[in-house]
């Protein structure tokens, strides 16, 4: 087990991910010392304080755009406001100011997910497990396009999928952004049932693909499930793996086959590098 990081450690990994990696891969270093000057303690309060700061004025700059017209513009702004949110809810929103920092982020990146190309849309599917909440972006072609189902990690919120989503947008492909059990909106506590969310009491890949229309044309082989973990460990319990370099077959219970194809080349997500063409089958 990993020690407990003192507050000064904590900034130094604040300033190596700045431009890189999580949400800080967003931010802009002058906020991020502003933010930094005023983190006296790891009072988890104050860190939602300090990020809530520097992205109300982007929040409000957005607003302002918006009422002008400037739609661009204000995608921008409402996508740093949102980064800014969502790195005060970080790692996890478990204090009141946090989650009140998560439910900004996502209000945030919906916002700004109007202006998205594809425009951004928030499904809520029904199952028994719960409401599901999805972000889905299709192409409006009026064509039939594989979807990939995307999720992330423990501490990658389904919004933090947008550098993937434009990747897969640029090579054709609908996106579906969803928490992972235990992780954001998602209905499901992180558990050895929590493969539920993929499995026969879930409809998730079914209706994600009904948004595309994939399904009527080109069977299940077109689904994708593109996870941002290296690989089938973290998982494990919920599924056995095939593993041959960075690519996997993973089965869940209830009847889900995926193929999960993670080699660098795919797509490599701060530097916006599009996918190539996919196999299909």
């Amino acid at each position: 087990m990993g020690r407990i990081k003192t507050l000064d450690e904590i900034k130094a990994m604040v300033r190596a991910r700045t431009g890189k990696r999580n949400t800080f891969r967003h931010a802009k270093r002058e906020d991020i010392e502003s933010v930094l000057a005023g983190l006296t303690s790891k009072d988890p309060e104050l860190w939602a304080q300090e990020w809530s700061r520097v992205a109300k004025p982007y929040e409000d700059q957005g607003d302002e755009l918006e009422k002008t017209g400037k739609f661009d513009e204000a995608r921008q702004a409402y996508l740093q406001a949102y980064a800014y949110y969502a790195t005060g809810r970080y790692p996890t929103p478990h204090t009141p100011g946090k989650l009140e920092c998560f439910h900004k982020s996502l209000q945030l990146y919906e916002k700004a997910g109007r202006y998205f190309s594809p425009p951004l849309e928030r499904v809520e599917i029904a199952s028994q497990i719960g409401k599901i909440p999805i972000y889905a972006r299709v192409p409006k072609d009026g064509k039939p396009h594989a979807i990939v189902i995307n999720f992330g990690g423990i501490d990658s919120f389904k919004a933090e999928s947008y550098e993937y989503d434009e990747g897969l947008q640029r090579a054709g492909l609908a996106s579906c952004a969803v928490d992972m059990p235990g992780v954001g909106e998602c209905p499901i506590k992180a558990s050895p049932s929590g493969a539920a969310l993929f499995s026969g009491r879930s409809i998730i890949w079914r209706r994600a693909a009904c948004r595309s229309q994939a399904h009527r044309d080109h069977g299940p082989q077109l689904r994708r499930l593109l996870g941002r973990q290296d690989g089938p460990r973290g998982s494990e319990p919920l599924a056995r793996g095939s593993r041959l370099g960075r690519r996997h077959s993973l089965f869940f219970p209830g009847g889900l086959a995926a193929r999960v194809d993670q080699r660098c080349e795919l797509f490599d997500g701060p530097r916006h590098r599009p996918l190539p063409a996919l196999r299909r089958g």
